[in-house]
């Protein structure tokens, strides 16, 4: 398939992080352009849940470092608080387009807006797994 424009990159890619937690492969992200279904959102979501010690949020890099090493009880070094992949804080780009209720999710190929749901959903999971911790 033909991932060489946004649209069809964007396609294929949808559902990446979900796939990669629930499906077997080397690249379970690009190896098929079937969306996740409903079952692999649940998978993924307790995955995370359940399957790591340890989550962190770019966007709270110095939080996730602290975090980090509260858990392994030891000390941080002042080297790991420098942002070598710095984000932008606030709306993720697959979040600022959310449906709202009753509104249709833009279709897949749309190149004006975007809502990845199975990755949305699994990353609210990584965010209550990190702030509870």
């Amino acid at each position: 398939p033909d991932t060489t424009d946004l649209d069809s990159y964007r396609q294929r890619a949808a559902g990446c992080i979900t796939k990669t937690l629930t499906r077997d492969g080397a690249y379970p992200c690009m190896e098929s352009d079937v969306p996740p279904t409903d079952e692999e959102v649940g998978l993924a979501i307790a995955r995370v849940r359940d399957g790591f010690a340890f989550v962190g949020l770019t966007e709270e890099w110095n939080l996730s470092i602290c975090l980090w090493h509260a858990m392994a009880e030891k000390a941080p070094y002042v080297e790991e608080f420098q942002t070598y992949r710095p984000v932008v804080v606030g709306k993720r780009p697959s979040s600022a387009s959310e449906p709202s209720d009753g509104e249709e999710e833009p279709e897949n190929g749309s190149t004006s807006e975007y809502y990845d749901r199975a990755d949305e959903a699994v990353y609210r999971a990584v965010e209550e797994v990190f702030w509870s911790n």
